[in-house]
């Protein structure tokens, strides 16, 4: 089989690199910005499609029912490994987000051209993407865990873009209610509940999480997979719903969260390609 970087299969590599391509033109961007504000939004497209098409590789191996699982050293001291699992689903799942992703970050070219801003957008952009598919593609919950903080950080940081709050950037109506709620918003108001939203799904998937480590003593997938004298010791001590319920709060705030994009879109997307 043929070696790349660090003696990681090819086939591996490509799935390290759905998720750290992102985080990489994240960290290349503002460099870039202090010379080219434009070339900033060639570099991003570049990377989101080196992104894409690395998920598209994989494709070949789902259809054949395999699965891949690489781990590297991550913590040392503690013997804890970071690692990717790339079954069919997750590999149908990072495909959607990176071609979509993709397609988004092309339309952006037009969408937010002359925008002043546009390094800090490009930026927090890509570190959305690979927050994303760092979800998708991890192999234990300590990693889903912190792909989930950085996209309630980048969320935050994307809804409440426009932080100066000019009348125009306002999301809603003026004067519109729901159930005597007022339906109109700042950005920074918008991306404040947002974050609220995913802080609550941030301290019950974490407890979730460790509930689990007490009586697994593992985070990883296979792992708790592979022995489930677990959930049988949580069951019998009534500790098992309460883990899965914290797990279900995370994506109700994923939910929610969903619901504050949405919202906010409803003006920008009433704004002309420039």
């Amino acid at each position: 089989m043929a070696y790349d970087f660090f003696g990681i299969p090819v086939t591996e590599l490509n799935v390290w690199l759905i998720w750290l391509l992102p985080f990489a033109a994240a960290m290349i961007i503002p460099a870039v910005g202090k010379f080219s504000k434009l070339s900033t939004g060639r570099v991003a497209v570049a990377f989101a499609a080196m992104s894409a098409i690395s998920a598209a590789t994989l494709f070949p191996m789902a259809l054949q029912a395999h699965e891949i699982h690489h781990q590297i050293m991550w913590i040392d001291a503690i013997g804890l490994k970071a690692g990717v699992l790339a079954d069919p689903l997750s590999v149908i799942m990072a495909n959607v987000v990176g071609w979509i992703s993709f397609l988004i970050m092309c339309y952006s070219t037009g969408y937010m051209k002359g925008d002043k801003d546009i390094t800090r957008f490009w930026f927090w952009m890509m570190f959305f993407i690979g927050s994303m598919q760092l979800i998708i593609l991890s192999d234990n919950l300590l990693q889903v865990f912190f792909g989930w903080e950085g996209v309630g950080l980048a969320s935050y940081a994307l809804i409440s873009f426009w932080y100066r709050d000019k009348k125009k950037d306002h999301v809603g109506q003026e004067g519109r209610t729901a159930l005597g709620i007022m339906e109109y918003f700042s950005p920074t108001h918008a991306g404040m509940k947002a974050f609220i939203m995913t802080k609550v799904g941030d301290v019950m998937m974490l407890s979730g999480m460790l509930l689990l480590f007490m009586y697994a003593g593992t985070f990883g997938f296979r792992e708790l997979i592979g022995d489930t004298a677990w959930a049988v010791e949580m069951s019998a001590q009534g500790m098992l719903v309460p883990a899965f319920v914290g797990q279900g709060w995370c994506f109700l705030g994923c939910k929610n969260w969903t619901n504050c994009i949405c919202i906010s879109s409803r003006r920008n997307l009433s704004r002309p390609i420039l």
